[in-house]
């Protein structure tokens, strides 16, 4: 027996030296893409201690255009004679994007890996690139403008469609973002754009990027801000950049780093308009068009006309003001109604501007509405145009003489309007010398006021002061920002955009995490989330479930076809956990 104890304890040792010494180096990759659409290669080592040196090989006509590295720790257990001892497993994985450039089949050797000193070599791989589409919906042709400014991995981009304008001219001005990593976007600032008139265009709630060839490289790409500036004054005008704090995400999906850029300035040389302004010039630059009508040219007294003046075109509407349409005292003129019909386009605003007036004649006779002159600054033809409106004639008919207010008119026109006030049919009297001094409504005025006053103090005061903790301010709205992705994730889910779906719900978490146990973003591991959570006493089952979530997400989003599970149990296992978390914390 007591050989046979000896021999399992020899086994044993043997054994875990034999697990310790176990590294592994694996190469992955599909077996067939196309020229010009990225693909993903995965290089795997698990190994007692952290890999160095990694070393892909060259291979002529494929491109790094996007490179990750993930870590994950593991540990084993045994227990021998009574003595407990611990091995650990740390695996690394190098997450490689790829273009292919040339159409052929791809022999890609073995890459290298330096653990404790020794080189390891991976297998090699075979890939069958064919022929890919010179241009999708995907991946659109690169303007030769892009081609020239981008000149980083991660960049934003200024840019405006005029460098030269007239005071006055609209001038179509966008941020776009450039960037070969995977990344999100947390914040974003634009520019101020001091000296111009801002007219913001709509951009969509959910941007999407695209992915363009640039220079020989993949760039994700995606439009951030589009808008019309209008330059308020001569001179060089100096556009201040954008600002976007970005978040990068490793080859796996998870939070890398965060990194801040800045954009570009841009420069507008703006030329005074033309000395020799018409008097009717009120500021309006473009080309437009003026139209005057009246809904009828025969009234009797007191019967209502309607006269409409409309300016039509492209321009810079909202820079001018309308001119006004006047008829004689005899006439009594309601409110302008003023309407606009305005789209925006990248040359300018586009539509028109009304304005209806409603006048009442109180005078019979024959009447004449002016011609109507407005002038404008014509961009074509660099010079002032000015254009008329036919004039109108009003004939009012009717007997007045018997009319109070045609009385009045006849006297003194100034006083339409004013010439009959409303006279009151009742009047409530009330007793002299009947104060209010020492009764009970004259305390209460005083005392309500003042009670109130204290609260509001009392509550504005504590409101101040949670403002003030911005992480006491995140943790409080940490369950309703992350319920707002979910239901956003929802949405995905109904509409089968599983992609979307997982990397909503990933965020979701994450976002909450943070928010809550106020950990930086750019701290954001899942390291330190499992340490942050255990040290607030949440239980094992709950961190367990959170880790399973995020994985099955990463696994969904990275390895679709290895998934086992389906996207409602995704959404109600993150749903009851943040359910949980908040019973929790």
């Amino acid at each position: 027996m007591k050989i046979s104890f000896l021999n399992i304890f020899f086994l044993l040792i043997i054994a875990k030296f034999g697990v310790a010494q176990n590294i592994t180096f694996e190469a992955s990759a599909p077996k067939s893409s196309q020229t010009g659409q990225p693909f993903m290669i995965k290089y795997t080592l698990k190994a007692p201690k952290k890999g160095k040196n990694f070393v892909f090989p060259k291979v002529d006509g494929l491109e790094i255009v996007n490179q990750g590295t993930s870590q994950f720790s593991s540990f084993s257990t045994t227990i021998v004679n009574g003595k407990m001892s611990s091995e650990q497993t740390i695996t690394l994985v190098w997450s490689l994007t790829v273009v292919a450039s040339i159409e052929k089949k791809y022999s890609i050797p073995s890459a290298t890996v330096t653990v404790d000193g020794k080189t390891y070599s991976s297998n090699n791989l075979t890939i069958d690139v064919s022929k890919g589409n010179a241009q999708t919906s995907n991946t659109p042709t690169t303007q030769n403008a892009d081609a020239t400014v981008v000149t980083k991995d991660l960049l934003i981009n200024l840019s405006t469609n005029k460098t030269t304008a007239y005071v006055g001219e609209p001038i179509y001005a966008y941020c776009k973002l450039f960037s070969v990593y995977n990344i999100s976007l947390n914040e974003f600032n634009p520019s101020p754009y001091n000296n111009f008139w801002i007219k913001e265009i709509p951009m969509p709630t959910s941007i999407k990027a695209q992915e363009e060839r640039i220079n020989n490289k993949t760039y994700l790409t995606a439009v951030l801000d589009k808008r019309l500036i209008f330059p308020q004054k001569t001179g060089s005008i100096t556009i201040d950049p954008y600002q976007a704090t970005l978040q990068l995400y490793d080859g796996w999906g998870f939070p890398a780093q965060q990194k801040k850029v800045v954009s570009n300035t841009k420069t507008i040389e703006v030329k005074p308009l033309p000395s020799n302004k018409p008097a009717s010039f009120t500021g309006g630059v473009g080309e437009f068009e003026v139209d005057m009508n009246a809904d009828l040219i025969t009234v009797e007294i007191d019967q209502a006309i309607t006269i409409d003046f409309k300016i039509s075109g492209l321009g810079n509407f909202g820079l001018f003001d309308l001119p006004e349409v006047t008829l004689p005292a005899t006439f009594e003129r309601l409110e302008p109604d003023f309407t606009e019909n305005l789209s925006i386009q990248s040359d300018g605003l586009s539509g028109s501007q009304s304005v209806r007036y409603v006048f009442i004649p109180r005078v019979p006779g024959q009447y004449y509405v002016k011609p109507i002159s407005f002038a404008f600054f014509d961009l074509q033809q660099e010079k002032y145009v000015i254009l008329k409106t036919d004039s109108l004639k009003i004939t009012v008919v009717g007997d007045s003489s018997s009319s109070f207010t045609n009385q009045v008119v006849q006297s003194d026109p100034t006083q339409l309007g004013n010439d009959v006030r409303f006279i009151k049919n009742s009047v409530k009297l009330k007793p002299q010398n009947n104060f209010i001094f020492g009764k009970t409504g004259f305390w209460l005025a005083y005392i309500i006021p003042l009670l109130t006053l204290g609260f509001l103090t009392f509550f504005m005061r504590k409101k101040i002061k949670q403002n003030a903790d911005l992480k006491l301010v995140k943790s409080k709205k940490a369950d309703k920002v992350s319920k707002k992705r979910l239901k956003l994730a929802q949405s995905y889910m109904v509409s089968n955009n599983n992609e979307k779906f997982y990397e909503e719900v990933s965020l979701a978490l994450w976002g909450y995490v943070s928010d809550k146990m106020s950990i930086p973003r750019s701290e954001l591991t899942r390291q330190t989330v499992v340490e942050t959570l255990k040290s607030k006493n949440i239980s094992d089952q709950i961190v367990s479930d959170f880790v399973k979530i995020i994985d099955n997400c990463e696994v969904a989003r990275f390895a679709p076809s290895a998934v086992g599970f389906n996207p409602q149990q995704i959404y109600s296992g993150a749903s009851s956990l943040i359910s949980n978390f908040e019973k929790n914390i």
